[in-house]
Parts: structure tokens; sequence; C-alpha cells
């Protein structure tokens, strides 16, 4: 027992110190995405901006297959032969998912590459898309082969240089070169696809780099023998999830790709100013499961299953604690939001945004019973999951989206039609996902005091939502509303006294970090 509780406390400090840093550096990467984002959008406009999403959506897809599901695969089973302390088999996984992605990456970027001109006059009418896609083809590789070195820093819990490498340096580069050309006068096209290639790059030369540098050899040596075994659970587990990421992608686009079908590009840019502020709330779950997962991969290979079951439960606690007012802000203040990041041309996306935010809040939640059932190689199962909600999504936006009014909702653009369908999907998914931890591991990922919490939250928009009406709502009083709400809500927290002992043991971690740092100042 007490050495449960010193692994438990032990796994639950390195998750909330970790945290701490990739709360920052994932506030920095999501920051110069969405101005890198806002620049081409307000730069170009909603047309420009749309060929720039539409692009994102095929490359993504492409870059899907050319990771033949291996990524997660890398960090599960390095995770696993940490646990039990075998590095030759850890040698092996690298070498296998390499060399299989060296493949994968260069075929889907040369399909990419001669399919760009079917993509661009066939599927959306427009080919001022085919150069587009023809240059972003070139990044895949680049962008394949530096998940792979990624994934292995991860799995040794070397979350750091991932946030440094992959969300601070990537997105910078991207930035800084999208802003130098602006200003020279590069044209629109140029200007975009070279900021995306150099950024990939980048981040590919730094993390082979440091694997090089800091974690093994790369290769096996020649004479060692080759484990078939070995292959062949590697690819059992990944392919799945191979299919399931396509899945997932396709799905995560399929509102995007049915509004530029069906509607305009337009429409593409006013949607795709709310959905990425609606996903601002799978931040959370990105501070915890870098480290969550190989973790709980590593206590799972010494059968340290009620570890497991108390660490999620907490990191569920705190996705939640962390997700709720911001949940609430985009409910009760939707077109502020969008005003202050993209302008009033979107305003249109506001009501879209109500809709998005629920069903990814859900999903974010959902997040933890995901990584439970990757623990215990349920990839088949989750491949049916994500093929269920793609075929919900696909009917569920076709059925929405042409319709010019959904109950009380006028619905002229199609944009609120899909992002409804978007979220009773997300819903359906996250009830899935809950449900099938508790029915192989008996683990929901809740707390009873987060009743606790979401009252807490009540209470706190109450004057915030006075304040609206008997204030301009500007840059300034937001912050200061925003300041305000936070500190309430953190007061009441502790009124409430929703915070168990894991939670003030790690206050009190922080807090001790914080005194013994200004003493030594």
């Amino acid at each position: 027992m007490i050495e449960e509780n010193y692994e438990l406390n032990h796994n639950l400090k390195i998750v909330a110190k970790t945290s701490i840093f990739l709360f920052i550096g994932l506030i920095i990467c999501k920051l110069l995405t969405y101005v890198y984002r806002i620049i081409i959008a307000r730069q170009y406009g909603p047309e420009v901006y749309g060929f720039f999403s539409i692009a994102l959506m095929i490359f993504g897809l492409f870059a899907m297959f050319a990771s033949a599901g291996f990524f997660e695969g890398i960090v599960r089973y390095i995770s696993y032969y940490r646990g039990i302390n075998n590095k030759k088999n850890i040698k092996k996984i690298f070498k296998i998912s390499l060399i299989t992605i060296t493949i994968t990456s260069i075929i889907a970027g040369i399909i990419m590459f001669l399919s760009a001109e079917f993509l661009a006059v066939s599927i959306f009418h427009n080919p001022k898309l085919i150069i587009f896609l023809q240059l972003f083809s070139i990044t895949i590789p680049l962008y394949a082969l530096s998940q792979v070195f990624l994934a292995t820093i991860r799995a040794f819990e070397k979350i750091p240089p991932i946030i440094l490498i992959g969300q601070i340096i990537e997105p910078i580069i991207k930035l800084l070169i999208l802003i130098l050309l602006i200003c020279i006068g590069i044209d629109y096209l140029k200007s975009i696809s070279f900021s995306f290639i150099m950024g990939f790059l980048v981040s590919l030369v730094l993390s082979y780099l440091f694997c090089k540098k800091y974690l093994f050899k790369f290769f096996i040596d020649s004479k060692e023998s080759k484990d078939k075994k070995i292959t062949k659970e590697l690819f059992k587990y990944s392919l799945p999830l191979l299919f399931s990421s396509v899945i997932i992608f396709i799905f995560g686009w399929t509102d995007t790709f049915l509004i530029g079908y069906l509607k305009t590009a337009n429409e593409v840019g006013i949607y795709n100013a709310a959905l990425p502020i609606a996903l601002l709330l799978t931040l959370t779950p990105q501070l915890f499961n870098q480290l969550f997962f190989p973790i709980i991969n590593r206590e799972y290979a010494k059968n340290n299953i009620k570890t497991i079951k108390e660490l999620s439960k907490q990191v569920g606690k705190w996705i939640f604690i962390i997700n709720l007012p911001a949940l609430f802000i985009f409910l009760f203040f939707p077109e502020v939001v969008i005003n202050l990041l993209f302008g009033p041309t979107y305003l249109q996306g506001a009501t879209a945004l109500i809709f998005l935010a629920i069903g990814i809040f859900l999903l974010a939640q959902s997040e933890i019973s995901l990584n439970l059932l990757g623990m215990i190689k349920k990839s088949k199962l989750r491949f049916f999951n994500t093929f269920l909600i793609l075929i919900i999504a696909i009917v569920l936006n076709l059925f929405l989206i042409p319709m010019k009014k959904i109950w009380f909702i006028e619905n002229p653009l199609g944009i609120t039609g899909a992002a409804i369908a978007t979220s009773i999907t997300l819903i359906i998914y996250s009830i899935l996902m809950f449900s099938q931890a508790y029915y192989y591991l008996k683990i929901i990922p809740i707390r009873r005091k987060m009743i606790r919490v979401f009252f807490s939250c009540i209470i706190t928009i109450i004057p915030a939502l006075i304040l609206k009406n008997l204030i301009t709502i500007n840059f300034l009083t937001l912050i200061l509303l925003g300041i305000l709400f936070t500190l309430t809500y953190i007061l009441l927290i502790f009124l409430t006294k929703s915070l168990d002992k894991n939670d003030l043991m790690i206050v009190n971690m922080i807090k001790g970090r914080l005194f013994n740092s200004h003493s030594l100042g």
C-alpha cells in the first residue's frame, strides 16, 4: 500500500511538474499558430484562408497515411519495454518504425503531388489549389520523420525538448518566414507554402540531432538476429491505428470538406475561425497526455493497475477544472472571442463556436479513456469506434449543412449545421470512450468533487454576464473580466473544498517551488 501511494504521488508530481512546462510551451505554440493563421486570414482574406485550410486538410490526410499508425505505437511499445528494461527491443522498435515511415512518407508525398490537379479541379472546383497542394506535398516526409524522432523522445519521457522543438521553434520559424516574405512583397502562394515547409524541416533536423546525442544508437548491430515477433506485434497494434487516425482525421475535416463542397471557400474561412478557437479546449489534455500515456504504459508493464486508476481519475479532474471556465467563456462570449481574434468579418461563426465548444469539451474529457484503451492494445476497437462516428458525422453534416433553418436557429451559411453535426458526433464518441474504458478496466476518469467545481464555475460566470451588459467589451475590459473571473473561480474552488489530498499535494509542491525561487532571488 505504501509503495502504491509512493508510485501514485511520484507519477502525479512528474505529470504536474511537466504540465507546467507544457502549459507554457503549448500556450506559446497556440499563440504562434493562431497569429500565423490570423495573419493569413487578415492579410489575404477569407478566400485565401479557405484555400490554406483546404490544403492543410489534404496535407494532414496524406500525412496520416504516411504515419502508418506508428507514432502511437512507438510511444506505447518503447514505454512498455522501458518498464521491463529491455533495451534491445527498444532499438528494434525504433529501427522498424524509422524504415517503415521513410518509405510510406515518400510514397504519400508522391501520390499527393500527382493527385493535386484532380483534387483541386474535380473535388473543390478551383485550379488555384493545385500549386498549394503540390508544394505542401513536399512537406510530408519532413513531417513524418520528425514525428518518429519526437515520438521516441516522448516515450523516454523527455517532454521539454518535444515542446521546444515541435511546439515553439517550429511555429516560430513558420511565423517569422511568413512575415518576412510578406514584408518583401512575395505573393501569398510562395509566402504560405515556403514558411510551412521550412517549419517542418527545422523540426526534423533538431529532433534528429537530439535523438542522436541523448538517447541511443539508431540502428541495431547487423550481427543481431531479427525478431519477427516484435515486428508483427508493432504492425498488429499500429495498422488499426493507421485506419483509426485516418478516419479521425477525415472526421475532423468532414465539416470543412462538406462546407467547401456544398458551399464556398468563403464559408470555409468563416467556419475555420470558430473551429480552431473551440479546439483550444484540446490544449488541456495535451498538457497531461504527453507524459500520461508513457507513464501508464510503464506502470502497466509492472501490473500497477491501482496506480493507473488513481492517476487517471486525478488527471481527468485536472482537465475538467482547467477546461470548464474556458467552455463557459465560449458559450457566453462567442462574438467577443471571434471578433478579438479574427475580426468582425468572421462574426457569423459565433453560433458555430458555441456548439463546437460543447462537443470538443466532452472530447477532451474522454482523452484519458482513449489512452487507457491504447494501453491495453484495443486498437481494433478504436478503429471500429472511429469508423462509426465518421459515418454518423457524414450523415449529419449532409443533412444539416444544406438546411436554411435548424430548430430555432437561422442557418443561411450552413456552418451552424456543420457545428451541430460535429458536436453531436463528438458527444457520441466520448460516451463510447468512457463506457469502453469502464468495461475493460473499471476506470472512469471522474471524481465526485468535480460537481463542486461545476457549481463554482456557474457562480463565477454570473458577475461576468451582468458586467457584460453594463460595460463596453473591448480588449482592456476583456482582460479585466478575465482576471476577475479567474480569481473568483480559484477562490470558490478552495472555499467549496473541491480539491482533494492529491490536488493539495501538487498545490503545496508548486507553492514550495515558488517560495524557494523567491528566496533564492
